[in-house]
């Protein structure tokens, strides 16, 4: 495949390990390759990785790649699902993609990322390399163009600075999601804007008031933006599908599904 040749509907998907994809178990149908569909990511994925501080780093010779789209092998031979898949699917499948085109997932989510620590946010490491990321997709043909941002993150700011009252988090949170959809569409029009709820397991093991403060956030910045926020309340949880104790991350089923659901907002967008 000739890059510069091709012309892609650019999807972005952002944020934390939800978006990344942990999801596990067993699925009805899985995600099938084909030849229109494709992920930008990190050529080198262990070029982001944190320190022995904690602390987030992105070695400066990190590089894209564009890939055939497939799910991530787990060394046992499994499989973990990435919703941008299955809104990839039903993309597709509902005639979105106009012939002589091919869509590109660009895969900027960093899992146990977020504001809070300014790994997301105004100059901030991982927005700077979303940016570049969608700068390089945009600048391989003129033709190329963003179609839709999937955001899924928050559960990083809803345990970091436990210190700050509720409202005082939710303005944060307002604040700099805000500003990183405001740079998005900046740069490519008025594009969809969808992102969704936690994994309700987790939420309700403690964090219930304060996932509420971010979600409110996040809700009205899609608000104020003519985005759409997706209910998540009855997906499970790693844990509640395979036992493996992991209540923050949705099950590779739940994934599916949550893919589908950005999939009928983005329709309900587009058609406003």
């Amino acid at each position: 495949m000739n890059e510069k040749t091709e012309k892609f509907d650019i999807i972005i998907l952002a944020g934390q390990s939800n978006a990344e994809g942990n999801g596990l178990g067993k699925v009805r149908r899985e995600f099938r390759p084909n030849d229109r569909t494709f992920i930008l990511r990190d050529a080198n994925r262990a070029a982001i990785y944190f320190d022995e501080k904690g602390i987030l780093r992105v070695d400066e010779d990190l590089k894209n790649e564009i890939i055939p789209a497939t799910e991530t092998q787990t060394p046992d031979g499994g499989k973990i699902g990435n919703f941008s898949l299955a809104f990839a699917e039903e993309y597709l499948k509902n005639g979105f993609l106009a012939d002589g085109r091919k869509l590109l997932i660009i895969y900027a989510a960093v899992g146990g990322t977020g504001f809070a620590k300014h790994q997301w946010g105004n100059t901030a490491v991982l927005q700077e390399r979303a940016f570049a990321m969608l700068d390089y997709a945009l600048s391989l043909n003129s033709e190329n163009k963003a179609v839709a941002l999937l955001w899924h993150q928050g559960e990083h700011d809803v345990y970091e600075n436990a210190d700050l009252s509720l409202k005082t988090k939710e303005r944060y949170y307002y604040e700099k999601f805000g500003f990183f959809v405001k740079k998005i569409k900046e740069k490519c029009g008025d594009v969809p804007v969808i992102a969704g709820g936690f994994c309700s397991q987790w939420v309700n093991s403690g964090y219930t008031a304060s996932a509420n403060a971010v979600s409110a956030a996040t809700k009205k910045v899609l608000k104020e933006n003519g985005g759409s926020f997706v209910k998540t309340q009855d997906l499970l949880s790693n844990d509640q599908a395979v036992g493996n104790g992991d209540n923050i991350h949705f099950c590779r089923r739940s994934l599916y599904v949550l893919g589908k659901r950005y999939f009928r907002a983005f329709c309900k967008l587009v058609k406003k």
